[in-house]
């Protein structure tokens, strides 16, 4: 990936947009031209490839100047990047801003194909059991895992293993049920992984969520202390639990 940029004046015109841009919000538009100040406006970030402009930082921006009838904008023209460069660039610039959604995110790191190592495994560890990850799709009926915020934020706290084991799970559990790629119940995995890994049988918790569907699962477990994913675990170790003479685990250790 090349470093090459300079910093120039650009026209709005001349300004293309990229499919790993995230979904245009027109109240994002509206909202910077109703607060609009030149001095706070940072430079668009613009890729020249294929000899054209290309934004991947800055859509909004370029859309709100548009709209305000400004002909030329300040912009930082970077050369030598790829299409999957640009797509990661928009990635990782944005990873710890709550601006930019994670179903955004994860389109982009997509595009960027190998350059999104965490993304890539991440795909093709669900590809491998049978899933696809979409956040533009509803989850569960299709095999499709739409909770991409939950997978990426688990993987990157436990890893390959911590993935594995929480679809392998799911399947083993639930197979086809609808309802076992729900945020929660993925959530909760990850909580009883990275809680109890080591700890606790698997197999036996398998055994014990397999008596339910994944949807009467989760109504059962409203009963319990917490919400969402949090209450979901707490769940999932009281039914574990029960009928166990010994070696119990302790549901304190769920927090949330």
């Amino acid at each position: 990936m090349a470093n090459n940029n300079s910093m120039v004046q650009v026209p709005v015109k001349d300004i293309a947009f990229a499919t790993y841009q995230r979904t245009i919000s027109s109240k994002v538009i509206d909202a910077i031209v109703n607060d609009f100040d030149a001095h706070r406006m940072r430079p668009i970030e613009l890729s020249f490839r294929d000899g054209r402009l290309w934004c991947f930082d800055g859509q909004h921006r370029v859309l709100a100047y548009k709209k305000m009838g400004i002909e030329k904008i300040p912009a930082q023209i970077h050369y030598g990047l790829s299409y999957e460069d640009e797509a990661m660039l928009f990635t990782i610039q944005h990873e710890n801003e709550h601006r930019v959604r994670m179903r955004d995110r994860w389109n982009a790191g997509s595009a960027a194909g190998d350059k999104m190592a965490n993304f890539v495994e991440i795909k093709k560890i669900a590809e491998e059991r049978g899933y696809k990850i979409d956040p533009n799709r509803l989850g569960g009926k299709d095999d499709v895992i739409s909770c991409v915020a939950t997978v990426v934020n688990g993987h990157k706290a436990y890893g390959a293993a911590g993935l594995k084991k929480v679809i392998d799970t799911i399947d083993a559990s639930w197979g086809q049920c609808s309802g076992r790629t729900n945020a929660n119940i993925i959530g909760a995995l990850f909580k009883i992984y990275g809680t109890y890994d080591g700890e606790i049988n698997w197999d036996r918790l398998v055994n014990c969520l397999s008596k339910h569907t994944a949807e009467s699962f989760m109504r059962d477990s409203k009963d319990e202390r917490g919400k969402g994913s949090a209450q979901i675990a707490r769940h999932m170790v009281n039914v574990y639990n029960r009928k166990l003479q010994k070696n119990k685990i302790d549901v304190f250790k769920i927090h949330g």
